[in-house]
């Protein structure tokens, strides 16, 4: 949302233009058709009447194009500092996310650094929230979330529920650990083999997981204490 940004103060807004949209719009609607939970993040406030200034301007484009057809599932935006769930005129979901390391001199005084751990479910988001006691010195709970200024943590149900999300919440398919043959090992496309070997070459001291049906590889790393530390790359 920077692309109209530039070094006159007339230029300081958000804007994310036809062209931005139309070609996320394209690549997303398979992940939709997939079932593939689908976040979007741009860095100026998208929700009217929270803050003035730095607002994202075609707000109401990026509803149209991405939120009424259902492409993106939860928007993450900047600037509002209000750390509230919101929904946009089309009805997508939109929570600003605060800012871990942003300058006093960059924020309003009353708005502290922050951060939040958001734990994403079809029919449910919550959240932590963590600030920063300059005073302390160290992170704290972070209750101006909460609509009384008592909790810390939120916990939101959605009506409706998130769409279109059966496979990243597939949480009925047992994972299988069995050993890998040649035919599962074989990629699905080329891309996928590209990805394949790069991580690989990557991580040559990783046990690689290739997982081809399900379009992922999963990537175990031994730490120098010995405990393993794995993650997941998508093909």
């Amino acid at each position: 949302s920077t692309i109209a940004e530039s070094h006159r103060d007339a230029d300081h807004y958000g804007w994310v233009g036809e062209q931005q949209l139309g070609w996320f719009a394209d690549r997303l609607a398979g992940y939709r058709d997939q079932g593939w939970l689908r976040l979007a993040a741009v860095h100026h406030n998208a929700v009217r009447g929270v803050v003035a200034g730095e607002n994202l301007r075609d707000a109401d484009d990026l509803g149209r194009r991405l939120g009424q057809p259902g492409l993106v599932n939860l928007l993450l935006h900047g600037h509002a500092h209000d750390g509230r769930l919101h929904r946009l005129p089309s009805g997508l979901l939109a929570l600003s996310t605060g800012s871990a390391a942003v300058t006093a001199e960059a924020r309003p005084p009353e708005v502290p650094n922050q951060y939040q751990l958001l734990t994403v479910r079809p029919n449910a988001v919550t959240r932590h929230a963590r600030r920063y006691s300059l005073g302390e010195r160290r992170w704290i709970d972070d209750t101006r979330i909460s609509a009384t200024g008592s909790d810390w943590r939120q916990h939101h149900e959605l009506v409706p529920p998130l769409r279109h999300v059966h496979r990243t919440f597939a949480s009925d398919a047992p994972e299988d650990h069995s050993p890998l043959t040649t035919t599962e090992l074989e990629p699905v496309d080329g891309f996928f083999s590209d990805v394949l070997e790069a991580t690989k070459a990557r991580h040559f001291d990783a046990t690689v997981t290739s997982r081809p049906k399900y379009g992922y590889l999963r990537v175990s790393q031994p730490l120098p204490d010995g405990v393993g530390l794995s993650g997941g790359r998508s093909g």
